[in-house]
């Protein structure tokens, strides 16, 4: 399997995101940076690192198929905000994660969410076949500079042969 399509579509969504509260929103944006798997040691601001922590193989006779479990990693310093920085830095991480999570639920039935990566179906330019994207967990991991958020998400890609 070849992920590169995959995480293309990811940083092109996330960078899509420019409309009113978007990740990329023209004069307010929520993150000074995207990074795939790791971030500069000099990245400072709010930040988002997304990768694949497991990708599972389940092949059938001509079909294969890879379970993609995706993390968003959300990095808000706490010490760059007037004080009281910890409430200044989660209303910021909860801005950050709205948008990540999406507006699927706020759609009509059987419409794609306009942001986010909950309910997505990604359009990849390979010979993989995208499904929906969907949660599949949250956990933090805070330190004493920043508040860590971590959202899970699961999909699948599969391939036929000819």
């Amino acid at each position: 399997m070849d992920p590169t399509a995959l995480w293309a579509a990811v940083k092109t969504r996330a960078e899509s995101d420019t409309g009113s509260g978007g990740l990329y929103a023209a004069g307010a944006v929520l993150v000074t940076g995207l990074f795939h798997q790791a971030a500069p040691d000099e990245q400072e601001g709010d930040y988002l690192l997304y990768e694949a922590y497991a990708a599972p193989s389940f092949d059938g006779m001509r079909t294969a198929v890879n379970e993609i479990h995706a993390r968003f990693h959300v990095h808000v310093p706490t010490d760059v905000t007037p004080l009281p920085p910890a409430l200044a830095a989660d209303a910021r991480a909860s801005a950050i994660i709205a948008r990540i999570v999406g507006d699927w639920h706020q759609q009509a039935y059987g419409t794609a969410p306009t942001y986010g990566f909950d309910h997505w179906y990604p359009t990849l330019t390979s010979a993989w076949t995208p499904g929906m994207w969907f949660r599949d967990g949250f956990h933090e991991e805070h330190d004493s500079d920043e508040l860590h958020y971590v959202l899970d998400f699961k999909t699948h890609l599969s391939i036929k042969a000819p």
